[in-house]
């Protein structure tokens, strides 16, 4: 299955290591007492071929423990922050044979329509994590990585991403987004998943005159 990664994310990638470079908080690297994966490059080590399960794992918690605020130093650490963890975690996720993630900007196409460019910042970047992860955890899911499940995961992810931003003053507010927030708040993934299910497809808004459209 071919990895479809849009060039929206790429361009968006540009722009946030422009005017922010978020590294990530904490997440369980200890296997024995001691740490197994003293770096996210040791983390990430190998990643364009296979990787065993129990690494794959890893990754996840490392994405799950990332994403709560993309901004705060992470564990395992990166020291040299040359390439970014970013930067590091972008080449893992457009490598991974273990990964395939599709990623449908509806969400950011309706917000910018709203709000304009920069709206949002954070979502896109967020949600392709947010994806891999619950593909991960859930290996009878990568196989339809264009599911409502999947999808709604993607979403639930970028929505932390994106709170973080705009905390820090670097995202605009959508009504979208706000909308899916309140989503979020009501019935979690599983609601946004429905949601997904109900007023999304790939690529763009089923019901481009339903809920949250400008």
């Amino acid at each position: 299955m071919s990895k479809r990664v849009t060039i929206t994310l790429l361009a968006l990638t540009a722009v946030l290591a422009s005017c922010a470079r978020p590294d990530g908080p904490r997440t369980s690297d200890s296997i024995g007492g001691g740490p197994r994966y003293p770096t996210v490059r040791a983390l990430l080590r190998g990643g364009e071929q296979p990787l065993p399960r129990e690494q794959l794992l890893e990754i996840a918690r490392f994405i799950r423990s990332w994403e709560r605020d993309p901004f705060m130093p992470t564990r395992p650490p990166n020291p040299e922050e040359e390439p970014s963890t970013m930067a590091l975690m972008l080449r893992w996720l457009t490598s991974s044979p273990d990964v395939h993630v599709s990623l449908c900007p509806a969400v950011i196409a309706i917000a910018e329509q709203q709000a304009g460019e920069g709206a949002g910042a954070g979502f896109l970047m967020g949600a392709g994590f947010g994806m891999a992860a619950y593909m991960i955890e859930n290996p009878e899911e990568a196989a339809n990585p264009d599911s409502a499940r999947v999808q709604g995961a993607g979403i639930e992810s970028g929505l932390l991403w994106f709170e973080a931003y705009r905390e820090r003053g670097l995202a605009r507010d959508a009504s979208i987004l706000d909308e899916l927030i309140e989503v979020r708040r009501d019935g979690g993934r599983v609601a946004l998943q429905q949601y997904h299910a109900e007023h999304f497809r790939c690529g763009g808004r089923e019901d481009a005159a339903g809920p949250g459209a400008p």
